[in-house]
């Protein structure tokens, strides 16, 4: 005969409880404690009526409910005609207007966000008392069960906590509002009108007042726009203002590893050792793993957004990040899909098509090993997918260190003299100056008309107060004047904003194609990547192994006379190629 016994552990020094208590006489305590919370099949039908009339009952209060905001909303919108009239008729002044205005709009945000909040909550209490109720139902049938220990624990787990066993007896703590049913000695010592009223009553009261009060706090806080969790990493949970905030130190960590994931060149690995390197680890002091790596990267908290619910929300706290950033960084999740073992990364692949069958071209390493030396070399090769189902490839494989090469030489052709570059970068500085004041003198003379314009407005509008001019005269009038103002405004910022557009970028341009011959000759393979993509775009093709393409503006007339880097070239002089470029640039933007 095998028995089981439960005993203290005594792992926090010499305890007073001695002996062994028998797994029988425990399961006689709990299977007590179960029977003690169990209700009739009669109770559970009455219980479950209760509820559906309670939620029909709910349904119609609520119903009323916003029948009646709706007629205080609509007062309230009266009000403020009222007002209005009063105003313009000149019978109240302009600060007890303000004040009365104020006062009614917030009376009205108010009560339209309870209706809506009346509207879109569902009686969350259901299910939880319903939960109840089967549970409930539940304890009887496990109570007048044999050898089911197993289910008497699990039933346990779910009605109470807080289980010591002292002198062979267990004491315990029950749930509410199971520790009605047990103080009573159950449902069964009730009269049979009585109980259901009381269990279904004090349940509901109990879970509509701690879960759904506890969600409408949390559903506020979301409408504020605050995070109701913990701060990400990054960012701190102010316990003063109860507030999230931007860890100063670790938030431009977490902006560096967006910066570096959104260019291509790393993998998730990367920007967890990254991130490890800068003290950013686990609690164990452990670099995050990729999954974790690829929440962050996907979070929108960083640029000032936050989801609760599978809802978006926007946040109050402080952004970290742009948006283009966090965009460019999901485009880069999305083209390297689902984790995968990760490789090392290839300088140039997607860079390159293949000339003869236009799929992709590839790279892979292989390993040679020299028996004379003793020594083994891993080179990096480059070759075409042949993923074509209509054409059978045969181009052969190209070394890096020639396809380097050979990409080096076209990046050389479409770099800048320094003397161009001198004399461009001058060039542009006159040009700013000269944009400069053409913008300030439009300007001025738009404002002008703005100001002379509002003037007429005010005019227009003491005129229809002192009764001059009648109502519908006076609201063609002033939406004619508003219509032209907002015209000129908007001519005024276009102006301010497109006229010196162009200016930004040709800069741009023309230092990046006088760095060019620089990183022709560095040896940063995902520079050129990065160069070449943006001088030839998708079009660099590789047959034979020769790599040819046609370079896009503002490349294209430097690659097509050879560059400007060569003292030799004299058939693009730097004056043509500058007002080519310019014209270029200011119809782009």
């Amino acid at each position: 005969m095998t028995y089981l016994y439960y005993h203290c552990t005594k792992k926090k020094g010499e305890c007073c409880q001695k002996g062994y208590t028998r797994e029988e006489i425990l399961e006689v305590q709990f299977r007590e404690m179960i029977k003690s919370l169990s209700v009739s099949e009669t109770w559970v039908t009455q219980m479950n009526s209760f509820l559906v009339q309670d939620v029909e009952c709910q349904k119609v209060e609520d119903k009323n409910t916003s029948l009646s905001l709706e007629t205080e909303i609509s007062q309230t919108e009266q009000k403020l005609d009222t007002l209005l009239e009063a105003y313009l008729d000149t019978v109240i002044d302009s600060e007890s207007y303000s004040k009365k205005k104020n006062e009614l709009m917030e009376r009205k945000a108010n009560l339209i966000s309870k209706q809506k909040e009346l509207l879109s909550d569902n009686p969350n209490w259901i299910e939880a008392v319903t939960n109840y109720i089967t549970c409930a139902q539940k304890c009887a049938k496990i109570a007048r069960a044999e050898n089911n220990c197993h289910d008497l624990a699990d039933m346990a787990k779910k009605v109470g906590s807080k289980y010591f066993l002292k002198d062979k007896k267990i004491e315990f703590c029950l749930y509410f509002p199971y520790n009605l049913l047990a103080a009573n000695g159950g449902a069964a010592s009730f009269p049979a009108q009585f109980v259901p009223t009381l269990a279904f009553g004090q349940s509901k009261y109990y879970v509509d007042s701690l879960s759904e009060n506890t969600k409408r706090g949390l559903r506020q806080k979301v409408r504020q726009g605050e995070y109701p969790g913990l701060a990400p990493v990054g960012y701190l949970n102010d316990i003063r203002t109860k507030t999230i905030v931007v860890n100063k130190k670790r938030s431009k960590i977490i902006q560096q590893a967006f910066e570096i994931y959104a260019k291509g060149n790393s993998t998730l690995g990367n920007i967890a050792d990254f991130l490890a390197c800068n003290g950013i680890k686990t609690r164990g002091d452990k670099p995050f793993k990729r999954d974790k790596i690829s929440f962050i990267l996907s979070n929108p908290f960083y640029y000032g957004y936050f989801r609760y619910s599978g809802e978006l929300h926007e946040g109050k706290h402080e952004p970290i990040i742009a948006k283009k950033l966090f965009d460019n960084v999901q485009e880069v999740l999305k083209q390297r899909g689902r984790p995968r073992k990760e490789k090392v990364p290839k300088a140039f692949c997607g860079l390159l098509r293949c000339g003869e069958c236009g799929m992709m071209i590839t790279g892979e390493q292989k390993t040679k090993y020299y028996k004379g030396t003793n020594r083994t070399v891993t080179y990096t090769y480059y070759r075409c997918t042949k993923k074509s189902k209509t054409h059978e490839c045969n181009q052969k494989f190209i070394r890096q260190e020639e396809l380097d090469s050979q990409l080096s030489s076209m990046i050389q052709k479409v770099s800048l003299r320094q003397d161009w570059v001198e004399w461009m970068l001058n060039k542009l500085k006159q040009e700013e100056i000269q944009s400069a004041q053409s913008c300030f003198t439009f300007v001025q003379e738009n404002r002008e008309k703005i100001k002379n314009l509002k003037l007429k407005l005010q005019f227009l509008l003491d005129s229809y107060l002192d009764q001059i001019i009648e109502r519908e005269i006076y609201l063609e009038k002033k939406s004619e004047i508003i219509g032209k103002i907002k015209t000129l405004e908007e001519q005024n910022i276009r102006f301010e904003q497109k006229q010196n557009d162009w200016l930004g970028p040709m800069r741009d341009w023309i230092n990046e194609a006088a760095n060019a011959a620089k990183i022709a000759r560095d040896t940063n393979l995902f520079a050129k990547k990065e160069l070449l993509l943006q001088i030839y775009g998708s079009d660099l093709y590789l047959r034979d192994k020769k790599t040819k393409g046609e370079a896009k503006f503002p490349y294209a007339a430097l690659a097509a006379k050879g560059g400007a880097a060569s003292a030799a070239n004299q058939c693009l002089t730097v004056v043509l190629y500058y007002e080519k470029t310019r014209t270029q640039f200011r119809d782009s933007c």
